[in-house]
Order: C-alpha cells, then sequence, then structure tokens
C-alpha cells in the first residue's frame, strides 16, 4: 500500500481473492478496516465470487449508515447495472414468498411456478437434517425415510407428483400453478412448516383458472433476472456438460439459485 499521506480519488481492488481460500475471505475484509485505505474517498472491488462478496458485504448490508454509501453494480459485456442491495439478503425462499405477495397479474405467474417443486425439496431436505439423515438421490426414498406414518408419506409423494407434472406441462393454466401452490402447502404442513404462500395470493387469481399462462422471458427487475435464468437451466434438456452440471447444481436443494445465479446468468453460454 503507497505510504504517502496524500489523499487518493479511489482504490481500485481487482477480484482480490481469486486464487484465495474462504478463510482469507474473512482475513482481507478486515484488512480492508486499515487506516491505510481510509486515505481513499472510494473503495472499490471488483470480483467474479459471489461468496466472498457476501463476507464482504455482510455488515454493510445490516447497517443503514453504510448502505447509503453503498452501490453495487453488474458488469458484462454489454451492461453495467445498478443492482439492489437487497439481492444479496434474500434466499430462495424469501424471493419465492416475497415475489408471491409481490405479484399484480397472472402472467407473472409464469416466472415463480417452476421454483414450487425446488422449495418443497428444500424443506424435505431440512426435515432429513433435523432428523441428522442426510439427503439421498431419490426423493421417494428420502420420503420413505422421514419419521411419519404410511398414510402421510402417500400423501407428500402425490403432492411431490403434481409439481412434478406441473413443471413439466407446456401450456400451463393458471388453474394448475394454483393447484401447485397448494400442494406446496400441504407438503410444508405434512412436514411440520408453516405454509408459504398466502391464501390472499391464490385468492387473486381463482378467478383466472381456465386462462393459459405465458411464459415471458421480459424481465423488468433484477428477481425477474434470477427466476427467468434459474428456469432456463432447471429446463435444460441439452448434451452439454457444463450447462448439465449447472442444472445439477442448481436443483439441489440446499444450493440457492439467489447465491449461484448472480455469477451465472452473466454467463452468454446459458
Amino acid at each position: 500500500m503507497h505510504k504517502s499521506k496524500k489523499k487518493f480519488e479511489a482504490i481500485v481492488l481487482d477480484d482480490p481473492v481469486i486464487t484465495l481460500d474462504v478463510k482469507a475471505y474473512h482475513a482481507l475484509k478486515g484488512l480492508l478496516k486499515d487506516e491505510r485505505f481510509q486515505k481513499a474517498k472510494r473503495l472499490i472491488i471488483t470480483t467474479h465470487n459471489i461468496h466472498y462478496l457476501y463476507v464482504q458485504m455482510s455488515n454493510i448490508l445490516e447497517d443503514e449508515q453504510l448502505r447509503k454509501y453503498t452501490k453495487l453494480y453488474e458488469i458484462t459485456s454489454d451492461t453495467f447495472k445498478d443492482i439492489p442491495l437487497d439481492v444479496l439478503k434474500s434466499d430462495d425462499v424469501s424471493l419465492y414468498t416475497n415475489y408471491l405477495k409481490s405479484m399484480t397479474s397472472y402472467d407473472q405467474l409464469g416466472y415463480i411456478y417452476w421454483l414450487s417443486s425446488k422449495i418443497a425439496r428444500y424443506f424435505l431436505d431440512l426435515r432429513l437434517r433435523f432428523n441428522g439423515i442426510m439427503s439421498a438421490q431419490s426423493m421417494s426414498l428420502e420420503i420413505d425415510l422421514l419419521d411419519l406414518v404410511e398414510s402421510e408419506k402417500h400423501e407428500l409423494q402425490q403432492y411431490f407428483n403434481i409439481l412434478s407434472e406441473t413443471c413439466k406441462k407446456k401450456n400451463l393454466t393458471v388453474k394448475s400453478i394454483i393447484e401447485s401452490f397448494i400442494s406446496v402447502n400441504q407438503i410444508l404442513k405434512i412436514l411440520g412448516f408453516p405454509q408459504l404462500v398466502n391464501q390472499s395470493t391464490i385468492k387473486q387469481f381463482e378467478q383466472y383458472k381456465s386462462e393459459i399462462v405465458k411464459i415471458n422471458d421480459e424481465s423488468i427487475n433484477v428477481y425477474d433476472e434470477l427466476l427467468v435464468y434459474a428456469r432456463g437451466i432447471h429446463f435444460y434438456e441439452g448434451t452439454d456438460r457444463a450447462l448439465q452440471e449447472m442444472k445439477n447444481y442448481i436443483n439441489h436443494p440446499r444450493n440457492q439459485i439467489t447465491e449461484s445465479m448472480l455469477v451465472l446468468k452473466a454467463s452468454k453460454d446459458i
């Protein structure tokens, strides 16, 4: 670091953790508090590593004063876009529930319907972990491992089947998506969790039951973009190994699309 007492307009760190491990992320965060970095009016950090960004931003997200002076940008080959800081606080469950609450048109169901299956899988995996059981490759096997009576296991399987079939349909009606929301709530009830989809949300779209939902890829905010790109990978059926591995990663119940898609969606390969 420069030893001069001169003030700088900015200090720029270009992907400072590219060869570092997770422990070093925290070490670097501590280093940036050093008084030598106070000589700059701005500290600019560029990174491809979303997990380091979470570490670096964690205290800022919880401090209103720091938030006022912090900006997050997404830079691609053709865009330079301001991203809301709260994106970094969102996980798949909060993305799912908040998006449902914010919807004003049944057309918006085309963004969120596919995520119901992943959300249900997440809570199935969580229930297994409460009992000290690691998740298995087969959902049917995971259901069988639960400490539930056989009738409840049978119900769970039926509701998961509804979610799976909804995802596979090419012409989705509002009615079928509402049924998938009800299935999510029933799955969570059997597993012992609170319901996620408010009855007011379901009631809001009941009058449009016979309408076909258009699958729209035109996003108006970063949350739409996350859902569009994640959906693209979720339904990817090609043979490209890298994309197939991305799909497997995204579909795993423990891997949040909100943590990974900010990086993956910048790729023109998707």
